[in-house]
């Protein structure tokens, strides 16, 4: 159970701590602007049966593709983020690596790396930079749910499902537990890791 002793913050950065994880794009405030461009005729074909797919617009299904480039593929080679498909990383988190091993790797390297990745690609270090961070970061190997436990309180609660073993969860835990008390100064953080979810509850 979470302590209530939390000294917590003004109800708008609360706000944009919800929309750091409802919508990564939530808190950017831009305009838009006009451009034309001449793009390949496949291409746009491409893109539009995605956005009927996902009920969404062409101009908004382009926009996400792009801000995702910009905020997330342009940067992540630059620290050294490389993909790796879903059944090797299940192999080595699950068959490979002890628990021993994935407590000294998450502590002695990760959380480090982590750390310092999350601040050049966001260009700056917060609970809300960090948790659209991690959100990007989750997306492509975990489903994400968040709940507000009290709103008085300002607790929330954050559960990723995945099918890739508790020693994938354990390793997230450790390291977002160091970002959010060593780097944040969040205290008041719980996490479980299972087999196939990792759940955070944090007051703010």
């Amino acid at each position: 159970m979470l302590r209530d002793n939390v000294n917590c913050q003004t109800p708008s950065e609360f706000q944009e701590v919800l929309s750091a994880l409802n919508d990564k794009n939530a808190t950017i405030k831009t305009k838009g602007i006009t451009k034309s461009f001449r793009l390949d005729e496949d291409i746009i074909s491409k893109i539009e049966q995605h956005a009927r797919n996902n009920n969404t617009s062409l101009n908004g299904e382009i926009n996400s593709i792009l801000r995702k480039y910009v905020e997330w593929d342009m940067l992540a080679s630059k620290v050294g983020m490389i993909p790796l498909a879903r059944p090797i990383l299940s192999e080595i988190f699950q068959n490979i690596m002890t628990k021993e091993q994935v407590n000294e790797l998450a502590n002695n390297v990760a959380k480090n790396v982590i750390r310092e990745a999350a601040h050049f690609m966001k260009g700056s270090l917060t609970l809300e930079s960090f948790l659209s961070w991690l959100k990007t970061r989750m997306e492509n190997c975990s489903n994400i749910n968040y709940t507000i436990e009290n709103n008085t309180l300002r607790a929330i609660k954050i559960i990723f499902k995945h099918d890739l073993g508790e020693n994938w969860s354990l390793y997230h835990k450790l390291v977002i537990m160091h970002i959010f008390s060593e780097v944040l100064g969040i205290t008041n953080i719980e996490a479980e890791a299972s087999n196939t979810m990792l759940t955070l509850c944090f007051k703010y």
